[in-house]
């Protein structure tokens, strides 16, 4: 174990000693180091047109095709250009290449890749069809040197027995990933490690990406990673977000059931061969995962794996961890930001610089209730390098850094651009410890530079992953019009008239008041961004601020009427809901939604037909589409039959209808109208008594709506059988 990495940092330290314990810690980095592989001289251009199936000799190169050539460095199928050393996979501007199975017999929607590739994917899609019943994932890289840029990759699937990476594997493998997102992908079952990457073995260097919304969901213990599972190697990410990414599925059935121990809503990271697992976060932001044991990263160090260093290292370096949650589920809940596991001789530590690890836990009453580091020996695996943000009551272990008791006095809680923008008189701006960890050489999160830049405080840095970069008098106000809907945006005082001028600078402190006005057949929908719900939007411009107006198209209104001639009845329901009548019969929607009403008749009733915006339809289904105001009629009729009523009698008795038509013995059967309202009086005779109905009623009395054929029995006992069963 390394020695400085086991170092606490207390109020007495100073930059000399600081300057050593880098010197350390820069041991775990040499000797997780690669060489960059330097691409040979021969090389090919594959352009891969926008198609998704391959099929031979129809003159377009498909994806599947291309890699198939880049593989084998070969011309193995014709459309394509031969593959030659390094391949250049040059895809289709802006298309989606969506794929509803898996390639042969793998579990990746493309062919294995194992020659050494170039991805340009102009803003391309690979992505598995939402509609297909297969689980596959994306792409599988297995050995070689790759990498991919300007790409989309989505809804990726890694189902047992596959080992995860919902959208990536990649296994002894260097692969750089930069200006991708990588989003809505999924790893479930008992190997549910990494929903959108997993990463064995392997080299990996991840810039300017937003990953979000990925998940993992199983019912086995100890998996997790709901964006990244990394399996010992190096993973560097620059300048990129990793958002709302789940590990943590509580109540879920997916994957055999809930992951009641779900680890790193963002990354897990664990090393289970000698050359350890190291990773680094460099102008990031690690916000809104979630994961019972470490809802940002979890730290997994349960081997001793015989490296010189740490088993496992991770950095957070100017960067910034907040809103990640530690959801208890059904058991303990370990570090809402990070934790770190270590059991077995194992070793792991997580230092950071100039970064904002504060408000991880859940809100409640208003309050941050979490613990932003947690670990079996939270004194020797946490470590500043000072200029960070810390929560003094919480288990990070702090240098030379400053407190904070709510994050929201840090950083804007909306985000902009993905990440957080540090508050102007916030204690992370010009942070004089910052500039130890602070390379103004680099942009931040957003492409800003660095101190020195025209920020807020000259040469100073700021910490976590934004740089402000405002200017002292001004600041700007962004306005947006959104929605199915139009209308414009207008301010005072004066500067946006949106849409046309949707951007304007005002004095810092000003008071902004935004005025929605919708267009003929639009109505105003809300407010999103600084402003939020149907009220009037004010803003301080205390900094910058972003503002959305939503617009929705006017809505048509659905009226419904019930037609029940004579005492009929019935119901009618909708689908979308809202309709459900009797009760509800009026609901507004959006122009052009298709909606389905069903009629269901009471019984003795049946329905009989539809009006209105209903009349083409012919049984109690209608299928419409809604484009403007209007009703529809179901009309319900009685069922026409004549039901008969029967009556038995045993015993000394008789029994007589309300209408005087039965008199049993006697008249024991007639036929009635249908929907006939039916009373039975029961008269025994002298000396005897009426016992009970039974048949269609049962007990002393008998009322009957008559809808269909109906039979009735009435006994009546002498008064010396009353108790010859012997219950005196």
């Amino acid at each position: 174990m390394v020695a400085a990495a086991r170092s606490v940092m207390t109020g007495a330290s100073n930059h000399a000693g600081l300057t050593s314990v880098c010197s350390k810690l820069l041991i775990n980095l040499m000797l997780f180091s690669f060489m960059l592989t330097v691409l040979p001289a021969k090389a090919a251009l594959i352009e891969v047109d926008p198609e998704t199936n391959p099929a031979i000799a129809d003159g377009q190169c498909s994806l599947i095709e291309a890699i198939e050539n880049a593989n084998t460095d070969s011309a193995m199928n014709p459309d394509c250009p031969m593959g030659n050393g390094t391949d250049f996979l040059r895809l289709s501007q802006d298309f989606d290449y969506e794929f509803d199975s898996a390639y042969g017999s793998t579990d990746n929607a493309l062919p294995v890749i194992v020659d050494d590739v170039i991805v340009q994917g102009r803003n391309a899609t690979i992505s598995r069809d939402n509609f297909s019943t297969e689980a596959f994932r994306l792409l599988e890289f297995n050995t070689g040197t790759h990498s991919m840029s300007n790409l989309n990759l989505s809804g990726g699937i890694s189902a047992f027995p596959m080992s995860g990476g919902g959208a990536i594997l990649a296994t002894d493998t260097n692969l750089t990933l930069s200006d991708i997102r990588i989003s809505g992908n999924t790893a479930e079952g008992l190997f549910a490690f990494g929903g959108a990457l997993r990463l064995d073995d392997s080299t990996v260097e991840i810039t300017d990406a937003l990953l979000q919304v990925n998940r993992t969901s199983s019912s086995s213990t100890e998996t997790g990673g709901g964006a990244i599972a990394q399996f010992n190697g190096s993973l560097t990410i620059n300048r990129s977000a990793l958002l709302n990414n789940d590990a943590n599925e509580c109540g879920s059935s997916r994957g055999g059931g809930g992951n009641t121990a779900g680890t790193g809503g963002a990354l897990r990271i664990e090393a289970t061969s000698p050359t350890a697992a190291y990773a680094i976060f460099n102008d990031s932001t690690i916000a809104g995962n979630e994961g019972r044991v470490g809802g940002g990263i979890h730290v997994v160090a349960i081997a001793n794996t015989g490296f010189p260093g740490e088993d496992v290292l991770v950095q957070l370096v100017r960067s910034t961890l907040v809103q990640n949650d530690a959801n208890a589920c059904a058991g303990g809940a370990l570090g809402d930001g990070m934790h770190v596991q270590e059991a077995n001789g194992g070793s792991g530590t997580i230092t950071y610089g100039s970064s904002i690890i504060h408000g991880n836990g859940r809100l409640v009453n208003n309050t941050i209730v979490g613990v932003d580091c947690s670990a079996n020996f939270p004194s020797q695996t946490y470590m500043s390098f000072d200029g960070n943000v810390l929560d003094e009551q919480d288990n990070c272990i702090n240098g030379f850094d400053t407190f904070s008791d709510d994050y929201r006095n840090i950083v804007d809680p909306i985000r902009v651009d993905n990440h957080y923008l540090p508050l102007r008189n916030g204690p992370a701006v010009d942070f004089m410890e910052a500039g130890f960890n602070c390379d103004i050489t680099l942009p931040d999160a957003v492409g800003n530079p660095r101190a020195g830049g025209p920020g807020m405080g000259g040469s100073l840095c700021d910490a976590g992953a934004i740089e402000l970069q405002y200017p002292v008098d001004d600041f700007t106000l962004q306005t947006t019009i959104a929605g199915s809907g139009s209308g414009s945006l207008s301010s005072n005082p004066g500067g946006i008239n949106c849409p046309g001028v949707c951007s304007a600078d005002y004095p810092v402190g000003t008071m902004v008041n935004l005025t929605p006005s919708p267009d003929g057949g639009s109505v105003f929908a809300g407010w999103s961004g600084d402003c939020s719900g149907m009220g009037a939007c004010a803003v301080t411009m205390d900094q910058m601020r972003s503002v959305t107006a939503n617009f929705d198209l006017q809505p048509v209104t659905l009226t419904i009427l019930l037609d029940t001639p004579g005492g009929a009845a019935g119901s009618v329901t909708s689908n979308p809901l809202g309709i459900n009548c009797p009760g509800d019969c009026q609901q507004d929607y959006p122009p052009g939604t298709s909606i389905t009403l069903t009629a269901t008749p009471e019984p003795g009733s049946q329905f009989n037909l539809w009006g209105g915006v209903c009349s083409a339809s012919s049984g109690p289904v209608c299928n419409a589409t809604l484009n403007m105001n209007g009703g529809a009629t179901a009309q319900f009729v009685l069922i026409e039959n004549d039901p008969v009523l029967s009556i038995t009698v045993t015993g000394p008795g008789s029994i007589a209808d309300n209408t005087g038509t039965i008199n049993c013995p006697g008249t024991c059967s007639a036929s009635y109208p249908g929907n006939t309202s039916i009373t039975l009086t029961p008269t025994p005779d002298a000396g005897a008594t009426f016992q009970n109905f039974i048949g269609a009623c049962s007990g002393q009395s008998c009322s009957l709506q008559l809808i269909d054929d109906q039979q009735v029995g009435g006994i009546f006992l002498q008064a010396n059988e009353v108790f010859k069963d012997g219950f005196e």
